[in-house]
């Protein structure tokens, strides 16, 4: 199948946009340095949007204040993402948002494993999400017809103006931003939904909050609460936990190694599983890279007798790639295991059953998610026996193309590191 173009999926928008004849607008935000790169980029491609429809569509594109001076001199191009970057996914028309942890891309519609949620008629959502999106532009460039970009506001440019000038304004926004919606529900109203989740009166059966985590800009609260999880579960909790690229940060795996979940399940690409895989230059080490921390942390395990309760398993499909993240965490007598068929069912003779959680959106767990890029997702805590059923068979069926790892995994001839990527990945393991 060959494989579609998007200029010419730009084109079928644009000519639906025509026809409309309700008043609209199109926001989209996009990474400045991944929607840049090349004589043909993001930025080419959506060129007949703001051609059309300029007074309509904005186009942001969000630069980070880290990339300045002569970091951005010497950095190359796909190398200069390295600093940090926006890296929030999220998709919204009218009162539909679909959340997740893939980009746009060809592969991600072909041969890329990926989660997928859609949230149906949720206007507060949706606004949530929109009003994220256009606050992140106000500090961002703005993508003119003529294909140049300018930003509006030069007394905070992210690389010509202080970086603590942009990170304050920034700050200040986001913080307006989530002030909003802090109206709305507090986090003490959340936490008292999510224990009535669990009693026969209740008048819902899921609860969904937004999770953030800005670091530079002084947002933590996907950090905050992911810590909660990792750190609480206790001894009869099942927790799976997803990451495309495998570096936890040292706080989340001690709280993996010393907290009482009864069963831990660490999903992460197969190197043959990696965009990265042979591609040329610096770029084909990142499989190997990956590889060598999920190395280090398995010795741990072995270290501390940590192996049979926390097992890693790497996803692998042929002419696939792996991008899936997220988190699935349940009480284990809450569901019960089908032994023949693999697989969990929702406990359909229990009155009561215990709150599933999930986590769906962009962060990937590790250094870079949880210190440098910007990441949003959502948790989802339900009781609804049917939702939770197709969230375990969600990550079931992730699962079912995975390998258990054990120390020989390691000795396989194309796992063999060079010099330079282990010098890179020592000296550098933040940057992951």
């Amino acid at each position: 199948m060959s494989k579609p173009k998007p200029s010419v999926d730009i084109q079928v928008i644009c000519d639906n946009l025509k026809k409309k004849e309700k008043p609209f607008e199109v926001n989209i935000l996009l990474e400045y340095t991944r929607g840049s790169r090349g004589a043909k980029s993001s930025r080419t491609v959506l060129l007949p949007l703001k051609k059309h429809f300029g007074s309509t569509s904005t186009v942001a594109l969000f630069h980070t204040p880290n990339l300045r001076g002569i970091l951005k001199a010497i950095i190359p191009p796909r190398f200069d993402e390295t600093v940090n970057v926006s890296h929030v996914k999220a998709y919204v028309f009218d009162d539909t948002l679909i959340l997740s942890g893939a980009n746009l891309s060809v592969d991600y519609f072909t041969n890329r494993q990926d989660r997928y949620i859609i949230f149906r008629n949720n206007k507060i959502l949706c606004d949530y999400f929109q009003d994220l999106i256009k606050t992140i532009s106000s500090f961002s460039f703005a993508l003119q017809s003529s294909g140049d970009v300018t930003f509006a506001l030069p007394h905070i440019h992210p690389y010509k103006g202080s970086k603590n000038g942009f990170n304050k304004f920034a700050n200040k926004q986001l913080c307006e931003f989530t002030e909003r919606y802090k109206s709305q529900y507090s986090i003490t109203d959340a936490i008292k939904l999510i224990t009535q989740l669990n009693t026969l009166n209740s008048t819902y059966d899921t609860l969904i909050f937004p999770l953030l985590q800005m670091k530079n800009m002084g947002i933590t609260t996907d950090e905050k609460f992911t810590t909660n999880v990792l750190s609480t579960a206790p001894n009869n909790s099942n927790l799976t936990l997803a990451t495309a690229y495998f570096n936890l940060t040292d706080n989340y795996w001690n709280m993996l190694l010393n907290n009482h979940a009864q069963g831990v399940k660490l999903i992460m690409a197969h190197p043959k599983a990696m965009g990265f895989y042979k591609a040329p230059g610096l770029a084909g080490g990142v499989p190997n890279a990956y590889s060598l921390i999920s190395k280090w942390r398995y010795r741990e395990l072995i270290r501390y007798n940590q192996y049979e309760r926390i097992q890693f398993l790497e996803f692998y499909r042929e002419k696939w790639t792996f991008h899936g993240k997220g988190l699935w965490f349940y009480l284990q007598d809450s569901l019960y295991q089908n032994k023949n068929k693999n697989t969990f069912y929702s406990n359909d003779y229990a009155d009561i059953c215990s709150p599933l959680l999930t986590l769906i959106g962009s962060p990937n767990f590790g250094k870079r998610s949880v210190y440098r890029d910007m990441e949003a997702q959502v948790g989802i805590v339900t009781v609804n026996k049917k939702l939770q059923f197709d969230l375990i068979q969600e990550r079931n069926n992730m699962l079912k193309d995975t390998t258990v790892v054990n120390l020989e995994t390691f000795d396989e001839e194309e796992r063999k590191i060079s010099w330079w990527v282990y010098l890179i990945t020592k000296c550098m393991n933040d940057q992951f």
